[in-house]
């Protein structure tokens, strides 16, 4: 049995300008779709950071999708609880 298909990485990277000033990886046990793993992996960085005190970061993405959906009113109830984090985040 693959295991490795049973968890999806996550990982972010915070930079000042050129500099590299943190860095964070984990892994979780694979959500419902890979859309909701890049939410879930967004509200753990943004978690992350504000726990070490951050309180203006720009995050970048390379999910179009999620991307999209946040800078949307549309309504998607499946993301409903990260979306929500994320706002408040």
């Amino acid at each position: 049995m693959d295991i490795t298909r049973y968890w999806s990485g996550l990982g972010f990277t915070l930079f000042d300008g050129d500099t590299e000033i943190m860095r964070g990886q984990t892994r979780r046990i694979n959500s419902s779709s890979p859309l909701h793993v890049e939410a879930e992996g967004l509200v753990w960085a943004m978690e992350e950071l504000s726990g070490c005190g951050f309180k203006q970061v720009r995050f970048e993405s390379d999910c179009q999708q999620l991307v999209q959906i946040i800078n949307s009113s549309k309504q998607w109830p499946s993301l409903e609880p990260e979306l929500d984090t994320i706002e408040s985040l």
